[in-house]
């Protein structure tokens, strides 16, 4: 059977002009998928699962730890092998932590009604500010928390590549030019706030401006939700919700050692 397309509900929002106050409008909402057209729902191969998300606040703490410990199943040797990183349980939990932390969670719906639904996939992901360019080095970040630190140690690995997808369909918000002559209280904007046509004049150029993506840290699913299309629906819901914020761009990184992962993004278009 094909997956699901059933129509969720959605609602508008106006999307704000500078990229800090993008992400922060995206983070500070209660459901920033009410406006993705896909269906927080997938249902192919076999399988009936209902997507499920979560701020770290609303997510059980038995839901956290399956997914630490998936992703310790999952990926415990690729971070034990790589010379510049190996696994620390507490950096690693740290990192799942980190600020703003958000998560989609497939279940699978076809257990008995008195068995909880199982967990057997999830996508963990922030909306947050990089700069305009690959990964960041981990040398030159300058947050010091544990939980970044723990995250930069494997984005600036040479043993990770990253992946990165521009959103080309990103909303265009536009901002009023009186407005911007007559509002003390409103900042002239970027060329990053607006996107970047050669015919917009009414911005700053700023060097090193950073942008608004969607970064995702792990998308990881249990054995037996593999090869079923659930881990490329997962990430088409990532780069729709991007969308519908006007993130710019949407950015991972994966070992190189990964086969299957790397195969993965590149299938789906990722570079």
């Amino acid at each position: 059977m094909d997956a699901s397309v059933k129509a969720s509900s959605s609602s508008s929002h106006s999307l704000p002009e500078l990229p800090a106050n993008r992400v922060s409008a995206a983070c500070n909402h209660p459901d920033p998928f009410s406006g993705v057209a896909l269906p927080l729902q997938y249902e192919n191969r076999g399988l009936t699962l209902k997507i499920r998300y979560h701020t770290l606040e609303t997510l059980p703490p038995e839901h956290f730890d399956w997914a630490f410990h998936l992703v310790k199943s999952n990926l415990y040797e690729q971070y034990v092998a790589a010379k510049d990183t190996g696994w620390s349980d507490d950096d690693k939990r740290a990192e799942m932590q980190a600020e703003n932390p958000r998560y989609l969670i497939a279940f699978d719906e076809t257990a008995p009604t008195t068995t909880p639904p199982r967990p057997v996939a999830f996508c963990y992901f922030q909306f947050t500010l990089e700069d305009d360019c690959e990964v960041p080095n981990a040398e030159t970040t300058s947050d010091t928390s544990k939980a970044d630190k723990s995250a930069d140690k494997k984005r600036g690995s040479e043993e990770v590549v990253a992946f990165e997808k521009s959103q080309t369909s990103v909303k265009k918000p536009r901002i009023d030019s009186d407005t911007l002559q007559h509002d003390p209280k409103v900042a002239k904007p970027t060329r990053e706030a607006i996107a970047p046509d050669d015919d917009d004049e009414d911005y700053e150029d700023v060097e090193d401006e950073k942008i608004p993506v969607v970064y995702c840290y792990e998308l990881q699913l249990e054995s037996d939700a593999r090869g079923k299309g659930l881990g490329a629906y997962l990430m088409n819901l990532i780069e729709e919700v991007g969308t519908a914020w006007g993130m710019r761009k949407v950015m991972l990184t994966a070992f190189k050692s990964n086969v299957s992962a790397m195969a993965f993004y590149k299938r789906l278009g990722w570079v």
